[in-house]
């Protein structure tokens, strides 16, 4: 099990062997998510992009350092953003990644990418760019499921399944068109032919400093809303 030190916290990674040559991926998880959260889809879309994967478990998440804190600021994501993030990059060898992000995940990259840090692209899944009602609904419901319980222990942070990653397959074809769409892989990209039968997944992809909405229909294809 590997771990690396950032912003004198250490956190847990794994990494998802790819073609030499291709840009790394950097994968960065929810709120409430680690590793675990993300289930398969890591593996899927570096297997669809041919590229080498970069998954960690931010500080207090999944098997990193416990929070120490009794809790965190509202700057959270900013220090992960400008602080962690870079250590992290670093620590890896890494130059110039894609960054892959989901919910806070996907604020962090743009935040990071925002702030001149030295990245290739940016692919988020449901940034906080603007406020939601469910988004509100479903932190006060977060809020009652992880009320402490005599089963929950200080490493089992990612006791709450996303199941967002179910329908993951739906993302991949979604993802790899934006990347491509910027420029971040310049090789043609294997299809994914799955069909994930799914009509929900309409999510906000910002690739550098361009916005895209796209919509990811059961057949497949990828249009610009």
């Amino acid at each position: 099990m590997p771990f690396l030190n950032a912003a004198g916290h250490s956190l847990h990674y794994e990494r998802i062997e790819g073609e030499a040559g291709k840009p790394p991926l950097v994968f960065l998880h929810e709120g409430l998510g680690s590793i675990r959260q993300w289930r398969d889809f890591p593996a899927k879309l570096c297997a669809a992009t041919g590229c080498t994967g970069f998954v960690y478990d931010r500080y207090g998440y999944g098997q990193s350092d416990v929070l120490a804190e009794p809790r965190r600021t509202v700057r959270f994501m900013h220090d992960e953003a400008l602080i962690s993030l870079p250590r992290v990059v670093s620590e890896l060898g890494l130059s110039k990644p894609v960054l892959v992000g989901h919910s806070d995940g996907a604020s962090i990259a743009l935040i990071h990418a925002g702030a001149g840090y030295r990245t290739r692209g940016v692919a988020v899944m449901a940034p906080h760019v603007f406020i939601e009602p469910v988004c509100l609904s479903s932190i006060e419901k977060a809020k009652v499921s992880f009320e402490p319980t005599s089963c929950m222990s200080g490493r089992s942070r990612s006791r709450l399944s996303s199941s967002w990653f179910s329908g993951a397959h739906g993302m991949i074809p979604t993802v790899c068109a934006a990347l491509r769409m910027s420029g971040s892989l310049r090789r043609p990209m294997k299809t994914w032919k799955k069909r994930s039968g799914k009509k929900d997944f309409a999510k906000i992809c910002s690739i550098a400093s361009m916005s895209f909405a796209f919509t990811s229909p059961p057949c497949g294809n990828v249009r610009e809303e």
